[in-house]
């Protein structure tokens, strides 16, 4: 059975913890800073859970088997790593690094541990995504494909004042891209592979991009993902084929609900009428495939989480977007 250790009681962590009855694990703890302690000890009573530590050493010295790192990009490396050298299983929230060095140090790590190391990235586990990989057969080839996710900040009003909220701070691996285009990077990937070259057109704002545009080059077809954190939309994706398009309202990583629109008049409707709450998908799949220890499973999600590593660390080099990490 899976012994969770959650790092950090931010906002992903306290939309997650309602529904952990959903979730098969034998017990959660979790890690917090002194600064946080009060919320955590008040999480770990609202919730039940098994307990709260604000020593990471600590943590990874108890019988945790499984860490879930939901903490501040930048910080991800440096966590996972530590849990994989000591023989923890790691979640880890997206992106999963910074740049593509740091991801390849800790698939090696995780492998010389003897270890899992998986992204939380929630699309691939929805019922909704996997269907529509099924129905890309009935709209190829395809010719074009637009991904939208713009979602206008909570931050971004301090942004603008002058502060530098973690999202939109250089230092700290934020901006747009990382932040939010990245589920359109993954969703892309998932279902037509790695680009073959891709230019970020962005928004820069003191050093980071607070939007953008990344158009992707596919052998016989074009596709751009829309990322945007200072504005919003209705957040319409499309994928346009020859025969029939595929229409998606609301942002790909929580989707429930998909139409293929063929050109012969006719139309097709997927709705997960049913669908639960979008991060359970994904733990319910993380706890099988740690269980089972399916590797191949694993790897197979690893292969996207590096792809889309690659894509993100590309798209930031054509926008002039630099982390302090990839000096070093």
């Amino acid at each position: 059975m899976i012994k969770l250790g959650i790092l950090g009681t931010g906002k992903i962590v306290q939309e997650l913890l309602p529904h952990l009855d959903q979730i098969p694990l034998a017990q959660v703890s979790l890690l917090s800073t002194e600064h946080s302690r009060e919320r955590a000890q008040a999480l770990v009573e609202q919730y039940h859970l098994h307990a709260y530590f604000v020593d990471y050493n600590e943590l990874l010295a108890s019988d945790v088997n499984t860490i879930y790192v939901a903490l501040p990009n930048h910080l991800h490396f440096a966590f996972a790593k530590q849990a994989l050298q000591h023989g923890k299983h790691v979640i880890c929230e997206k992106p999963m690094t910074s740049n593509v060095k740091e991801l390849k140090t800790l698939i090696q790590i995780a492998k010389q541990n003897g270890v899992m190391l998986l992204e939380a990235m929630t699309l691939y586990h929805l019922p909704a995504y996997q269907a529509m990989r099924c129905a890309l057969a009935s709209v190829e080839p395809v010719k074009l494909v637009s991904f939208n996710y713009s979602q206008y900040s909570s931050r971004y009003d301090a942004f603008r004042q002058g502060m530098t909220p973690p999202v939109f701070d250089c230092e700290k691996s934020g901006g747009a891209l990382m932040d939010i285009n990245v589920y359109n990077i993954h969703a892309m990937i998932g279902l037509f592979g790695k680009p073959q070259r891709v230019q970020y057109h962005a928004n820069i704002t003191r050093g980071i991009d607070t939007s953008g545009i990344l158009v992707c080059e596919y052998p016989d077809f074009q596709a751009v993902c829309v990322g945007a954190k200072d504005c919003a939309s209705k957040q319409q994706s499309v994928i346009e084929g020859e025969t029939a398009t595929i229409s998606i309202e609301g942002p790909l990583s929580c989707m429930t609900r998909f139409e293929v629109q063929h050109h012969n008049g006719t139309n097709e409707v997927y709705a997960d009428r049913d669908a639960p709450y979008r991060m359970v998908p994904e733990f319910l799949s993380f706890v099988r495939i740690l269980e089972n220890a399916d590797q191949t499973a694993c790897d197979r999600l690893m292969q996207y989480s590096l792809m889309a590593a690659e894509v993100l660390e590309e798209a930031r080099k054509s926008a002039g977007i630099s982390f302090p990490c990839d000096k070093q």
